[in-house]
């Protein structure tokens, strides 16, 4: 069974008049529903990033009405088609309890199988203390957390042409994100923690090896870390995950090489991408791999990481 992790759907009534081509196509879903038909992929997990990170400036109740109502949004599309889709929360991390408890309620009453939320809302990080709870919680869950990056990124006043923001920016975003995570020890108190990146970790896998060094260095003086972490960060790497979101193999045979062919996943970004389904699985049977690693990223590694559903995991 194919397995896309990495398809975005919004509610027709978040969407404005003046609204750009992608978010169109998040809210077409009966354009969706006969793309995916007519594709080779079996399931898809369905998620919106972006909807909360661009709405701060309404207010934290604003943000968790429209919270409730994507969740609500989503998870009646899983209701309707159990046998195609699963959906991960829509949350913010740093919202404190409220966001905690609808992120709560998504995971125990609506069935979803983790959370999907940007690197950074605002000037925090994941790796924020307002963060931790709802961290905690997905250890407590036992669901991942999902990190995609959003629409505006702190890079975007360097990366405004020719759309570099969205195409350079997004990455940049999500590895200083999984640098602070490993870095700062967020992956060394929380070992159980499951972190899935989208567009292959972004750079973290052609970075890696100058944290490594990092460590390596610690302890001169004039390269001390703080905290100090009792194992190098390619250890904290190897427990994450990936989506193979890049359209260039050399790049997913890099995040296969840094974290393992159990630890990617395949991605489309069908919608909001106007790109065919099928692409991005011809891109992972174009690498070449032994049987078993392609099954693996085609799907198992998905469907044990979000626990589909019997049925779905029957067809494997």
């Amino acid at each position: 069974m194919i397995v896309d992790v990495h398809s975005h759907l919004i509610p027709r009534e978040f969407v404005p008049p003046n609204a750009v081509a992608a978010m169109t196509l998040m809210a077409d879903v009966e354009g969706f529903l006969r793309a995916h038909e007519a594709s080779p992929i079996d399931f898809s997990v369905l998620s919106q990033p972006l909807l909360l990170e661009a709405r701060l400036h309404e207010g934290p109740e604003r943000v968790l009405d429209l919270a409730r109502r994507c969740n609500d949004f989503l998870a009646d599309l899983v209701a309707r088609y159990p046998d195609r889709f699963v959906a991960l929360a829509a949350v913010w991390p740093q919202g404190g309890a409220p966001q905690v408890r609808e992120f709560e309620r998504c995971v125990r009453e609506l069935g979803m199988r983790g959370a999907m939320v940007c690197p950074r809302y605002g000037d925090l990080w994941l790796d924020a203390p307002e963060a931790h709870d709802f961290l905690a919680l997905a250890v407590e869950l036992d669901v991942p957390v999902y990190l995609h990056p959003p629409g505006v990124t702190f890079a975007k006043p360097h990366l405004a042409v020719c759309r570099l923001d969205e195409t350079i920016g997004r990455g940049l975003e999500t590895t200083v994100a999984l640098g602070r995570l490993i870095m700062t020890g967020v992956l060394e108190r929380m070992p159980r923690l499951k972190v899935v990146a989208s567009h292959v970790g972004g750079g973290l896998p052609s970075l890696l090896g100058r944290l490594e060094y990092s460590y390596d260095i610690r302890h001169q003086p004039t390269y001390a870390l703080d905290p100090e972490l009792p194992l190098p960060p390619s250890a904290y790497a190897r427990r994450l995950w990936v989506d193979t979101v890049a359209f260039w193999p050399p790049a997913i045979r890099a995040a296969i090489d840094t974290f393992g062919t159990d630890k990617v996943l395949l991605g489309t970004d069908t919608p909001p991408l106007p790109i065919p389904l099928a692409r991005s699985v011809e891109i992972v049977r174009e690498l070449g791999l032994p049987a078993e690693a392609e099954r693996a990223i085609l799907g198992e590694n998905a469907i044990a990481l979000f626990r589909l559903p019997r049925r779905a995991a029957a067809a494997v």
